[in-house]
């Protein structure tokens, strides 16, 4: 009896030291993934290693583990190749080796502490990702509590340096936290949800409008499907932002305006729009990164190229003419080689398995996203989601392989 209680004690532990360390993992990448900051994010991802080094030495098996896995072996591909490109190669732009490295790092040492975890990795990845947001919302409130109450500025620059990566962090964390409050009715999330979305609408970004919007009615549909009579509250959800960007004049100087000037820009007949120079500069970037793109097909440009070939000096704004441009068709394969393996799994299982619903919602997201950010390079973040995904779809697996065995 003894045992098993003394058992039961180390899970939990070893269940909250994988959430202190997830958590610290992911508050340091939406808010201390910057220049001022970069002395506290090093930090903790040098304790971090170090604990990982620590897993490792007192069982070499649990390295073993990680090696054998396929999204480990993608990793090292894809930073090799980055790595390739932008110290061998020609680089058209400065090539920070040590920030893709830090990614890098990140990635690997929450690979070997879950690729042999026994625990649900999903709930450790959800718990972990609330408590880093409300964490990261009070970070913000701590350094832009007057730019908050003064209005009509986006808000934000003190947490990663860039309003849209704390938009798009903010963005995948609350799919997790509205996917608790549909499938397992834990509606205290739902208060974690509206903090999430309210710091969101306040960053300004677009990108995070399309987290809120595709992820919310992804969930639903996957769980509802037909039965239209659900579909209530994610429309009055939707309608009722949607109204708060247009009517309140806070909301709507800092992110109002700009949803109404995309919308025109797309095409939408709209009275109260005006030309958007961010808008109408992106879908000029497309044309441009898709001439740049014909120069080297196969093989790519280099790193930064399109910066040089459009003569802006800078990125363009898309994750797929982005590695089509310095990558070339071979370099694009590799990278979204992973998010079509994961999501074909995942699909296999979508109607059967709330996980799988989750994943397919985040995976999804996340490829929409792409349309308008660069993530390869950005931060970890869609890394450890595509991660999280690769273990769940891995542990299936295993679970359907080990039924056929015991049958």
């Amino acid at each position: 009896m003894n045992y098993l209680l003394n058992e039961n004690s180390k899970s939990v532990w070893s269940k909250f030291l994988y959430i202190v360390i997830m958590t610290a993992v992911l508050f340091a990448g939406i808010c201390l993934y910057s220049l001022e900051n970069e002395k506290w994010y090093i930090g903790i991802i040098l304790l971090v290693s170090l604990y990982t080094f620590y897993y490792c030495i007192a069982n070499v098996k649990r390295l073993i583990n990680a090696l054998s896995l396929g999204y480990t072996w993608w990793i090292i591909l894809m930073f090799s190749y980055y790595t390739f490109y932008g110290t061998v190669l020609p680089v058209y732009g400065e090539y920070n080796a040590a920030y893709v490295l830090f990614i890098a790092v990140v990635i690997i040492n929450i690979i070997i502490l879950f690729s042999s975890s026994h625990h649900d990795a999903t709930s450790i990845f959800i718990s972990s990702a609330t408590i880093a947001s409300v964490f990261a919302c009070m970070f913000i409130i701590s350094y832009e509590f007057s730019l908050i109450l003064d209005g009509g500025t986006r808000i934000g620059e003190s947490a990663s340096g860039n309003v849209n990566t704390v938009g798009m962090y903010l963005g995948t964390f609350s799919i997790l936290s509205i996917y608790k409050v549909i499938y397992e009715k834990k509606n205290i999330y739902f208060v974690i949800y509206v903090l999430q979305i309210l710091f969101m609408l306040l960053t300004g970004s677009k990108k995070a409008l399309m987290f809120i919007f595709i992820g919310l009615m992804l969930l639903f549909m996957l769980k509802n499907k037909l039965k239209l009579q659900k579909y209530f509250f994610p429309l009055i959800v939707c309608i009722s932002s949607f109204t708060v960007l247009l009517t309140n004049d806070f909301f709507y100087n800092i992110i109002g305006q700009r949803t109404i000037d995309f919308l025109a820009a797309c095409g939408f007949q709209i009275e109260s729009a005006s030309e958007s120079n961010s808008t109408s500069l992106r879908l000029l970037m497309y044309q441009v990164g898709l001439q740049a793109f014909q120069e080297s097909p196969i093989i790519g440009n280099g790193w930064f190229y399109f910066s040089v070939h459009s003569g802006l000096g800078m990125y363009s704004h898309n994750n797929y003419i982005e590695l089509l441009v310095n990558y070339g068709v071979l370099g694009f394969i590799a990278y979204y080689s992973m998010f079509a393996y994961v999501l074909y799994k995942i699909s296999k299982n979508v109607f059967n398995n709330d996980y799988a619903k989750l994943y397919f919602t985040l995976i999804i997201t996340e490829l929409v996203n792409d349309t308008a950010a660069i993530t390869f390079c950005e931060s970890p973040r869609g890394y450890l989601v595509l991660l999280f995904a690769y273990l769940f779809v891995k542990k299936i697996d295993f679970t359907k392989r080990r039924g056929l065995l015991k049958s």
